[in-house]
């Protein structure tokens, strides 16, 4: 090992340099190199705030992958922050956020007790925007690709939407411009609105999006529609919603997603890929609205159809009724008259036939008559006829009468007695 050379003959020398020396050379040396401020590209990997002080850890990364090439610690001071803030256009909490890439001009500077700082001493919000809309453009095409944009189109949308999940902040005054829409309709369709809160801007949109989308899903509630929906801004409002985990998570939800994501000009990942997307919170009210009102206009006109059917019908059954009415008169009196003229016709027949059997009993009676009066004992007897009876009985057979017999003879006219002497056959 070499030895260092004695600078004060006689005296032992420590070895090496001071570490202010170190420090003091360092800070020559940048003050030398950067005397003026320098603009610099970098990500703001955290941020801290303090007394109206930003404090950012800022990195570069490799561009193929998170590695960390360089890092540094950067100050912004609260009045650069309030002069910046005033000058700029946009928002200046939008650029200077976490995992935002940004470009600063900076003064570099070197503390023997604290190190290398730098002091941000101005901001240029066009680089953050640029980048920002690149970055889109890489994730629409990505959203393109994978076809991110189709599952939900494909969804049936409820013919009435009732039951609504709305995801927002309660303070918003864009969900307080949609839920007023939606109350002054109450008097005519009933809309049932569970707020799910979350964050409408910064890192926590993510992760609160995801767990209010999944936990609608695993609920009991079974909703029409679920509503994103977020007021208007500045360029980088959207920022938080040009997500791909977010976009596929939308991408494959199993019920319509409504946005109302509130810009007019620029399009959010989130809207890309949703069911409906509407450009501001109160046009996602009046799609609702317009819904209802088509169903309950489908409905009257239904209700008129039926009626007006109903009536047709009753129009044409009584048509038919008095027609039936008119047949069923004129049948009847066809069946009376054709009943009226048979029952002349039998009234006629019975006449006839009533006139000739009485003809032809009065005939069969005369005959009778005649018969009768012909065998009539009477008219025998005057024809020279005699009744013989034995002890009361009149005889007929000569084998009913004995010798000695007493018979009594009846004649047309008187009796006599006589004894039988004899009897014949003959």
């Amino acid at each position: 090992m070499a030895e260092f050379t004695k600078l004060n003959t006689g005296e032992n020398q420590q070895k090496g340099i001071s570490l202010q020396e170190l420090t003091n050379r360092i800070k020559r040396v940048v003050a030398l190199n950067f005397a003026s401020p320098i603009w610099v590209r970098a990500e703001i990997a955290t941020l801290k705030t303090s007394r109206g002080h930003r404090y950012l850890d800022l990195i570069q990364k490799e561009a193929d992958s998170d590695q960390v090439l360089a890092r540094v610690q950067g100050n912004l001071w609260s009045g650069t922050y309030l002069q910046l803030s005033k000058r700029m256009k946009e928002d200046i909490d939008l650029i200077i956020k976490e995992g935002q890439e940004v470009l600063l001009e900076v003064k570099v500077n070197f503390h023997s007790q604290y190190g290398l700082s730098i002091q941000i001493v101005d901001i240029d919000p066009d680089f953050t925007i640029g980048k920002y809309f690149t970055k889109k453009q890489q994730l629409f095409a990505r959203i393109l690709k994978e076809k991110l944009h189709e599952p939900q189109k494909t969804l049936p949308i409820p013919m009435v939407l009732q039951k609504i999940a709305v995801i927002s902040s309660s303070t918003a005054a864009g969900y307080i411009d949609f839920v007023r829409q939606i109350e002054n309709v109450s008097d005519r369709m009933h809309i049932q609105l569970d707020l799910h809160q979350n964050s409408m801007q910064g890192t926590a949109v993510e992760n609160d999006l995801i767990q209010n989308l999944e936990k609608i899903e695993s609920g009991k509630e079974q909703y029409d529609l679920v509503v994103i929906i977020r007021g208007g801004g500045a360029k980088l409002d959207l920022m938080d919603f040009d997500n791909y985990n977010l976009a596929r998570k939308v991408a494959h939800y199993p019920i319509p997603i409504l946005t109302g994501i509130g810009h007019e000009i620029d399009v959010s990942a989130l809207d890309v890929v949703a069911a409906i997307s509407q450009k501001t919170p109160t046009a996602a009210g009046q799609f609702i609205i317009n819904k209802n009102d088509e169903f309950i206009s489908r409905i009257e006109i239904a209700k008129l159809k039926i009626a007006e059917a109903a009536i047709n019908q009753l129009q044409q059954h009584n048509t038919q009724l008095e027609r039936t009415r008119v047949e069923i008169t004129h049948s009847a009196i066809n069946f009376i008259r054709d009943r009226k003229h048979q029952l002349a016709l039998i009234k006629g027949e019975l006449l006839m036939q009533s006139r000739f059997q009485l003809q032809k009993t009065a005939e069969s009676f005369r005959q009778l008559t005649r018969e009768f009066q012909i065998s009539n004992p009477d008219n025998i007897l005057k024809r020279g006829f005699a009744i013989f009876s034995k002890d009361g009985k009149i005889v007929s057979d000569s084998d009913e009468l004995r010798e000695g017999d007493k018979v009594e003879i009846r004649l047309f006219k008187g009796r006599a007695e006589s004894t039988i002497t004899k009897t014949y056959k003959s």
